[in-house]
């Protein structure tokens, strides 16, 4: 047998190992059709060996010896099959001998110990017949196949999908996955099965397990998340499920799942019943609003008295005029037609300014359901003023008004009723004090409207600059307002934010911010 050129452990062994005696003779009388074998598996990476003759004589290469057999079967090279591995040999023999009889086996896992490290290991094997050149079965090819590694991988990936399964079965968030394009229902957690009130939903559909959901748009959010692969996110979006009086509201992603070429394959759907916090916050709402209307009413008590004499100066007034017109009527003098008209004109001025007051008294006590419009924030502080001046809350306090952007997105009423108790903070606190003035102004910023007001009157409360908007603050309430807490409650369910400082030339700056509205 030629081995000029193989350099490995298995030719080193040969040509050392003693062949006298053995029933093959020396190499270089071994048959041709041996030595071409061997030939092939000693330059083959594989794992393989040769099961020669009847007697199923082993010849393996490198890979072989280092992978499956170990360094206790160096004396063993030649070896009757049986003898070699005797441990394998009940398993193993009859596919050896069926590939003995012409029929090629392969074997697809075997649980055994690598005789090499002692560590358990799987094992494919292929056996395939070895035909001479006399057209007779000669021996066996033995290849051999490590799958440890990715049994290994394989077992770990099990445990982790059991892992999560479990994770996810005792996860109190709802959780499914689905199959593009059908929508099939492969997992869904006992927590999204309680939603839809232990319904059958794994095996099935989306529209089959859930058919309401059709008609409310979830499956056609379904295809635009497979159709372009982004994610698609709700907030407490109302579900209506049939035999349940009342919608459900539930805050929830569709999560693309894609596989290597970038398709999806899988959409995932996580999210969380938010029913009570809808609802509770549905209800904050309402005694908010309550609130406010009650802040209003209680208003009344300290404006009432001043709202009669308001309305008594031009009622009166009207009256005169009225009565002066009468008279000329009564003289017959014709010469008086131009002073009648004149006093019938201000006498519907009158009555017209007392109309006025009426309406801004009405507006503000009036309750009714809060809505949020494009309003002109100029408006709002006319007529803030206007009221302020009316119940006598001003105080001779002059406002300047500075309006850089008009327009904003808000309940018009709770924004008059920031700016009322703003400005009524700053004529009390401006009180005594040299400049009696205070300044409106409405800047834009980025999507928003900063208002601020300001005045140069006493400033803030010296330690208390940080609880001024506290439920439990120490500012004053009396009179007219609904007290500062109220107003970052308003602002804040607006989606702004309020605040204040000290001027550095004297008083303070009260400033808050609301949605600006488009072209402000």
């Amino acid at each position: 047998m030629r081995l000029r050129g193989l350099d490995c452990e298995t030719t080193r062994l040969m040509k050392r190992a003693a062949w006298a005696g053995y029933p093959l003779g020396p190499p270089e009388e071994w048959p041709r059709e041996l030595r071409t074998f061997l030939f092939m598996i000693l330059v083959s990476p594989a794992p393989k060996a040769v099961l020669w003759g009847p007697d199923l004589f082993t010849f393996w290469n490198d890979a072989c010896l280092r992978t499956f057999l170990g360094p206790q079967h160096l004396d063993r090279l030649g070896a009757p099959f049986r003898e070699l591995l005797p441990e394998h040999w009940p398993v193993l023999s009859e596919h050896v001998q069926a590939a003995q009889a012409g029929e090629g086996r392969l074997i697809e896992a075997i649980e055994t110990i690598n005789p090499a490290s002692g560590h358990p290991e799987t094992v494919k094997a292929c056996y395939t017949p070895l035909v001479g050149l006399s057209g007779n079965i000669v021996g066996v090819l033995a290849e051999m196949y490590d799958l440890t590694p990715a049994v290994r991988r394989e077992r770990q990936l099990l445990d982790e999908n059991e892992m999560l399964q479990k994770l996810f079965a005792s996860a109190p968030v709802l959780i499914a996955y689905m199959r593009v394009p059908d929508y099939h229902i492969r997992f869904a957690n006992p927590a999204m099965k309680n939603f839809f009130g232990g319904r059958p939903l794994e095996g099935r559909t989306v529209a089959e397990a859930a058919p309401e959901l059709e008609a409310q748009g979830f499956i056609g959010l379904l295809d635009e998340v497979a159709h372009t692969g982004k994610a698609w996110t709700g907030v407490n979006h109302p579900v209506a499920l049939s035999g349940e009086p009342e919608p459900r509201y539930v805050s929830f992603i569709y999560q693309p799942l894609l596989n290597d070429d970038g398709e999806v394959t899988h959409v995932l759907c996580s999210g969380y019943d938010a029913t009570e916090g809808k609802l509770a916050q549905d209800l904050a709402a309402q005694l908010r609003h309550e609130l406010l209307h009650a802040s209003r009413l209680s208003a009344m008590s300290t404006m009432a008295m001043t709202l009669a004499h308001e309305l008594n100066q031009p009622l009166c007034a009207s009256a005169s005029y009225l009565a002066a017109a009468r008279r000329f009527l009564d003289s017959g003098d014709e010469t008086h037609a131009t002073l009648m008209r004149e006093a019938f004109e201000e006498a519907a001025a009158e009555i017209q300014r007392a109309g006025e007051i009426v309406r801004r008294t009405r507006s503000l006590v009036t309750f009714g359901k809060s809505e949020t419009a494009v309003v002109s924030l100029r408006e709002c502080v006319d007529n803030a003023v206007k009221l302020l001046e009316a119940s006598g809350n001003l105080g001779g306090l002059a406002v300047a008004v500075e309006i850089g952007a008009d327009r904003v997105v808000a309940d018009r009423i709770q924004v008059e009723q920031v700016l009322v108790n703003l400005l009524r903070n700053s004529a009390q606190a401006s009180a005594g004090c040299a400049r009696r003035e205070a300044q409106v102004g409405a800047a834009r910023k980025g999507d928003m409207v900063e208002i601020s007001v300001r005045d140069w009157g006493r400033g803030l409360p010296q330690g208390e600059a940080a609880a001024l908007f506290d439920a439990f603050g120490r500012v004053s309430r009396n009179g007219l307002g609904i007290g500062l807490s109220l107003c970052r409650t308003i602002i804040e369910a607006h989606g702004g934010q309020i605040g204040a400082c000290d001027n550095e030339d004297g008083g303070a700056r009260f400033q808050f911010t609301l949605p600006a509205a488009g072209g402000a």
